[in-house]
C-alpha cells in the first residue's frame, strides 16, 4: 500500500523513522518549527 501525506507543519525535516512492527510498517517524522503555541493554565 502507497501512502502519501503533506506535512502539516512549517518547517524543516530533521529526522525520519521508519520501523516496522508485527507486520504493519510504521514512519514517524520529526519537523522543527520556528513557531511555538504557549498553553494558558486555567
Amino acid at each position: 500500500m502507497r501512502v502519501r501525506e503533506e506535512v502539516r507543519f512549517d518547517g524543516r525535516c530533521k529526522r525520519v523513522t521508519v520501523s516496522r512492527e508485527a507486520k504493519r510498517w510504521f514512519a514517524l517524522i520529526l519537523v522543527r518549527t520556528d513557531d511555538i503555541q504557549k498553553v494558558e493554565h486555567s
